[in-house]
C-alpha cells in the first residue's frame, strides 16, 4: 500500500503491514513456548516416576507454613492458599495426621488453633527442594549466566505486564461495585456515602 492509500484509509500505524503480521506470529509463538514449557516443568518427573516438585494441596499447605513468619492459624492458611476455612481444617488435620505438623493453641486466644511443623515435615520439603535443586541444574547445564539472564528479564517483564493488567481489571470491578452501589442509592432516595 503506497503513502496516500495508507493516507486515504486513515491508517495511523507506522509499521508496514508484513512486519506487523510477522511480529504477531513470533510473539504467539514465544507465548505458547513459555506455556509449554511451564506445563512440562510441571508434569517432570524423577528417575522414580515421582513429581519433581509436587504441587498438591499438602505440598502447598507445607510451603505456606514454612514461609509464615510466625505460626499461622488454620483460617491464616485457608487465605494463603485461597482456600474455605473448612478445607483449610481438612487439609491440617490429614497434615497432622500424617506427622508433618504440630497443632497449638494460642497463648491469648485458646479458641484459635495454630500450626507449626515438625521435623518431619521440614524434612520432607528439604528433600524435595534438594531433588528439585539437582533436577534444575541437569536441565540448565550447558546455559551460561547471560542466556539465563536474559531469559529472566523477558519472562519478568512479561509477568509484570500480567500482574498490571489484574490490578487494572481488580479497579475496574470496584469502580463498577461502586457505582452500583451509588446507582442503589439513589434509586432507594437515599444520600450517597
Amino acid at each position: 500500500m503506497d503513502d496516500s492509500r495508507q493516507k486515504r484509509a486513515g491508517a495511523a500505524w507506522p509499521l508496514p503491514r508484513p512486519q506487523l503480521k510477522w511480529w504477531r506470529v513470533e510473539a504467539m509463538v514465544l507465548l505458547n513456548e513459555i506455556v509449554d514449557t511451564g506445563e512440562a516443568i510441571a508434569r517432570a518427573r524423577d528417575w522414580h516416576g515421582e513429581l519433581i516438585a509436587p504441587r498438591d494441596a499438602s505440598w502447598s499447605l507445607l510451603r505456606a507454613i514454612e514461609r509464615a513468619q510466625y505460626r499461622p492459624s488454620i483460617s491464616d492458611l485457608g487465605r494463603r492458599l485461597g482456600i474455605s476455612r473448612q478445607a483449610a481444617h481438612e487439609l491440617v488435620r490429614r497434615a497432622a495426621k500424617a506427622g508433618h505438623l504440630r497443632l497449638l493453641t494460642n497463648d491469648t486466644d485458646r479458641r484459635i488453633v495454630q500450626v507449626q511443623l515438625t521435623g518431619l515435615g521440614r524434612y520432607k520439603l528439604e528433600w524435595v527442594r534438594a531433588r528439585e535443586a539437582q533436577w534444575v541444574i541437569t536441565l540448565l547445564n550447558g546455559l551460561r549466566r547471560r542466556e539465563m539472564e536474559s531469559v529472566m528479564r523477558i519472562l519478568r517483564v512479561i509477568r509484570h505486564q500480567l500482574l498490571g493488567d489484574e490490578r487494572q481489571l481488580r479497579e475496574a470491578r470496584r469502580d463498577l461495585q461502586r457505582h452500583l452501589l451509588l446507582a442503589r442509592l439513589l434509586e432507594d432516595g437515599l444520600p450517597p456515602p
